[in-house]
């Protein structure tokens, strides 16, 4: 199955800082070979990349004009539909309990202060590269489905196993099941039938 843990081979690293002196730094320390660097000034700039592009990490300023840092990452962790990203603020050399908690609710994964930001850095973006990949593999099985290879029922919760239709509706509302017989079955089972059956 290829997604994720395959893309991570190359990791794609967004910088979000409004200071373009920051964003050069950043740029040039955290660049390797394993990470794509993009770059954005502003919170919306990154919003739109964000939607074009799949972005693994963040690594956003916490106080910028405009949308900043905590808005950013509350709009990616909205998006549903697409595959977790790693978000680290950037923060002031102090911060308060209150920015804290904000943070907190906003779902931000890590923090780094400035003014000593690449080594930092370096370091959060090799955890996160981990973190993502386990993430990614978890999802990954979570997708696996365990079926009795003789009767062919699936197993749910615990160790109960029930047939196909009753497992899908349950574990995927909505589904609806239209049932026939395939050409092989029909001639296994029915012979010479009729295939109107």
């Amino acid at each position: 199955m290829s997604g994720l843990f395959d893309a991570l081979n190359v990791m794609n690293v967004l910088l979000v800082d409004d200071d373009p002196l920051v964003l050069s730094l950043l740029n040039e320390a955290l660049r390797a070979g394993d990470r794509k660097i993009l770059t954005a000034a502003s919170g919306e700039e990154a919003w739109e990349i964000l939607g074009r592009t799949e972005i693994h990490v963040v690594v956003s300023d916490m106080r910028m004009s405009g949308m900043d840092g905590l808005e950013l990452c509350r709009r990616v962790r909205a998006r549903k539909s697409r595959a977790y990203t790693y978000f680290i603020l950037v923060t002031g050399a102090s911060m308060d309990p209150k920015a804290y908690e904000a943070a907190g609710l906003a779902e931000v994964d890590d923090f780094v202060s400035k003014p000593n930001l690449a080594e930092p850095l370096r370091l959060r973006l090799r955890a996160a590269k981990r973190l993502l990949s386990v993430a990614n593999r978890l999802s990954e099985l979570e997708g696996i489905i365990p079926i009795c290879a003789h009767c062919r029922r699936l197993r749910g919760e615990g160790d109960s196993y029930q047939q196909m239709e009753a497992y899908f509706q349950k574990h995927h509302s909505g589904l609806v099941f239209s049932h026939g017989i395939c050409p092989d079955c029909l001639s296994k089972n029915f012979g010479e039938a009729s295939p109107d059956l």
